[in-house]
């Protein structure tokens, strides 16, 4: 108890480690703040886009027997809403690049899914800080100040001989200081969250536990690397370089070569060329025999085939079933796609050899603002969608009666956000710190 109480101390009456912290707590502070910031104004576009579908709906509905089936297909706009997380505030992700918001209508899916612009809220900004870079990057260059910096300082200084003399190993003395520094970093964290969840929107519960339980073991990891190093290297300013070096490939080589292997050029143009595609067929079938085009539609969606001839005169029916047609035209394209992103989306040898791009993956999964997240979005989008033609194609195929209350009883879109916790990847990282423990025992003290 002795040597703790010297030890923190010491450490509070270091004024380099005071200015470190309270740096660090203004910039996790204000990631908070910023986060928040933008997260409402997520919330408030999101507001506009269903005052504005309920406008439109209004309109139509007031329009009565002038509404058709048809028009209303070709018209009406329902929005498709991804509902950000309250974990986004803290951690933001990709969210910048993804769709969150998309009006759709019963057109072609894929050229309404790859031809929108990101409208997101403050999207021309190039980033905007968020507690999860300062976590992921920040964080771990603290723990090195405040251990590795501070021991290379005190064996240069002659302090850590001092202090070691009454110890039957200096060992004791560096894990005790390694070990006070981390903990304070990590009650400092909490207080952090503590804070957004008593201001903003994120409220306490077991993804708190989880959040917690993935900040432990990554602050634990980093805190072993200290160990090691100063346990392997000697000399002062090479432990210090050794640290620098350490966090440099972990958090910028490797993220970086793992981003250059998802830039696969023959996928970069996919959005244009499946939108393309889609609308070449839709305009070629301008031009072929509008029946045969019907019955091949029957054929491939026997449901609808109860359904009459086309006669002279334009039938919604069909423009809608060659609507149907571009959309399976383009549909292996899109399908290949998302296989593509998907599978760079995973990048299991990557995670396995940066801790820290694993971590970054596990609290942008947890806030829903990972990759994964928009293939979950165009997923449900996509049965959604199928929805509304089970909803309308009976009046355009079957020539039931339409009234107003139709479109009230049209499918309304509810984003489900995906729950999943990847807890093989924060095993993985506790196995990769108790490696690095076990090295550094393996060592002389």
């Amino acid at each position: 108890m002795n040597l703790v109480n010297l030890e923190l101390k010491l450490l509070f009456r270091n004024r380099g480690f005071l200015l470190q912290l309270a740096v660090y707590l203004v910039l996790s502070l204000g990631a908070v703040v910023i986060g928040f910031n933008h997260y409402n104004k997520q919330l408030t576009e999101i507001e506009k886009q269903h005052q504005f579908a309920a406008a439109d709906i209004a309109q139509w509905q007031a329009a009565g027997d002038k509404a058709t089936p048809g028009g209303l297909g070709y018209y009406l706009h329902s929005p498709a809403v991804k509902t950000p997380s309250p974990w986004s505030i803290l951690f933001k992700g990709e969210s910048q690049e993804l769709l969150t918001i998309n009006r759709i209508r019963l057109l072609a899916l894929q050229g309404q899914l790859y031809n929108e612009p990101i409208n997101n809220s403050e999207h021309l900004r190039l980033t905007w800080l968020d507690l999860g870079f300062v976590w992921v990057y920040l964080l771990p260059l603290l723990i090195g100040f405040i251990t590795v910096t501070r021991l290379a300082e005190d064996k240069q200084t002659g302090r850590w001989q001092l202090f070691s003399a009454n110890l039957s190993t200096g060992s004791k003395l560096l894990i005790t200081r390694i070990a006070i520094s981390v903990s304070v970093l990590f009650i400092l964290n909490v207080l952090v969250l503590l804070a957004a969840t008593a201001f903003t929107d994120i409220v306490l519960s077991l993804d708190t536990v989880w959040l917690l339980t993935i900040l432990f073991s990554y602050m634990l990891f980093w805190a072993s690397v200290s160990y090691l190093i100063s346990k392997l290297v000697k000399q002062a300013n090479l432990s210090v370089l050794a640290f620098v070096v350490s966090w440099l490939v972990l958090a910028i080589a490797i993220p970086s070569a793992r981003f250059s292997s998802q830039l696969d050029v023959s996928q970069s143009n996919t959005g244009v060329s499946l939108l393309m595609t889609q609308r070449q067929s839709i305009n070629d079938s301008w031009d072929r025999d509008k029946q045969a085009d019907l019955d091949t539609f029957l054929a491939a969606y026997p449901k609808w085939q109860e359904t009459s001839k086309l006669g002279e005169a334009f039938d919604w029916k069909w423009y809608y079933a060659m609507q149907t047609l571009s959309d399976d035209a383009a549909k292996p394209m899109a399908n290949d796609y998302l296989t593509h992103i998907e599978n760079a989306n995973k990048a299991p040898v990557f995670r396995a050899l940066s801790p820290v791009l694993n971590v970054d993956l596990l609290l942008t999964r947890l806030a829903n603002t990972d990759r994964q997240s928009d293939l979950d979005m165009k997923a449900q989008v996509t049965d959604w969608y199928n929805a509304l033609k089970d909803h309308w194609y009976p009046y355009l195929f079957f020539n039931k009666a339409y009234s107003p209350q139709a479109i009230a009883d049209a499918p309304k879109f509810s984003y489900l956000a995906n729950t999943a916790k990847d807890a093989l990847q924060l095993l993985w990282l506790l196995l990769l710190t108790a490696c690095l423990i076990a090295l550094s025992y393996n060592r002389k003290s």
